[in-house]
């Protein structure tokens, strides 16, 4: 992929005749081309837009940042839409358990505030582009819950930050 890359930057610069391999290589070191899988795109701006959509700019990031952490820890799956969407079997009831609640409260999945939407997907852009992340929000924070709700887990982990309505922890 980056010799494809390269190539086509040299066939299509206005200087590719001036141009050489080593000075496209140093271009693309200092200006890394970063493709972004719009699926996982999608699928992180929903996170944010429905678990953060009325919260501020640095709440829908921390939320992100967190959807960020599960997909590089090893007690998750390793891309966005398997942890958006994973499901996990509740050992006291037998039923399925979403990890974010909204993938499965039988409301539609199409977002209806489409500036929040927007602020949504642009979040997800940073992220994915440019590795965007919370300064509140460390590496090992893999949970939050809005403050209106007492989680079981919740007592068993270190609540490390609160950022507008949700509480956030780690181990």
């Amino acid at each position: 992929m980056r010799r494809l890359v390269i190539i086509l930057l040299l066939l299509f610069s206005k200087n590719a005749i001036a141009m050489d391999w080593d000075y496209a290589m140093e271009y693309l070191e200092k200006h890394p081309i970063i493709i972004v899988d719009q699926n996982e795109k999608t699928c992180l701006a929903h996170n944010i837009y429905f678990e953060a959509r009325n919260e501020s700019y640095e709440g829908m990031l921390a939320v992100a940042t967190v959807t960020t952490n599960r997909v590089n820890s090893k007690k998750y799956p390793d891309t966005y839409c398997e942890v958006v969407w994973e499901q996990r079997v509740s050992p006291r009831t037998g039923r399925p358990v979403p990890q974010f609640s909204w993938t499965l409260d039988g409301k539609s999945d199409k977002p209806r505030e489409i500036e929040y939407y927007r602020i949504a997907e642009r979040i997800a852009e940073e992220v994915l582009r440019y590795g965007k992340r919370s300064d509140i929000i460390d590496h090992d924070v893999l949970n939050y819950h809005a403050h209106y709700v007492e989680p079981f887990w919740a007592e068993r982990m270190r609540l490390v930050a609160q950022i507008d309505t949700h509480l956030f922890y780690s181990h």
